[in-house]
């Protein structure tokens, strides 16, 4: 063998290393993305488990944008966008967050009540499409009924019936772009 077909070998040999070394890179990298969504999709499920299982009229007060449970910190996800709180699982108080990865959605207007045709910001005019809003969501063969909902208080939530819900788990991933998995669904008064 010549000088040269032994460069030519080590190239090739080299290139094909750097190749298999990019691939287990990749392989990594898509591992850590589909845990993380799986991690994620998990705690909006118990998020949403948990909404079921508390009292219709108190789901409004609690979850709504001023409520103790909007937002929720996801351990095991690299941080969120949004501010929020969350209870110390060591010490059991209450914290602020600033890296809360997960949120709960209402269709609220700007008075705070839920409409079956919510208008006012672009980004709740995209919830409600997201959350397939116009409906009937006290079960009265209209869906224009606006205004209607208490959220703050739970005063006037005996009209609603059907509560329309967007919970969405965010994080930063890898790459330094924001990654999330929503869920949307309608919890019904029993």
């Amino acid at each position: 063998m010549s000088l040269v077909e032994i460069m030519i070998a080590i190239a090739i040999v080299s290139l094909t290393f750097l190749a298999m070394m990019s691939l287990v890179n990749s392989s990594g990298q898509i591992h850590s993305d589909a845990s993380h969504r799986t991690i994620a999709h998990n705690a909006a499920r118990q998020v949403l488990e948990e909404m079921r299982g508390t009292n219709f009229h108190e789901i409004l007060s609690q979850y709504n944008s001023a409520g103790a449970k909007n937002t929720f910190y996801v351990t095991g996800l690299p941080p969120g966008p949004w501010t929020g709180t969350w209870t110390n699982p060591i010490t059991g108080t209450v914290e602020p967050r600033t890296d809360v990865q997960g949120k709960v959605f209402l269709p609220e207007n700007s008075t705070g009540r839920i409409d079956e045709d919510p208008s006012g910001s672009t980004e709740m005019i995209m919830l409600a499409k997201e959350l397939g809003l116009p409906k009937d969501l006290n079960r009265n063969n209209t869906t224009n009924d606006t205004g209607l909902y208490a959220v703050a208080d739970g005063s006037l939530a005996d009209a609603l019936k059907i509560l329309p819900v967007k919970v969405e788990v965010r994080w930063r991933s890898a790459g330094g772009q924001y990654s999330n998995v929503k869920i949307m669904t309608y919890i019904r008064e029993r």
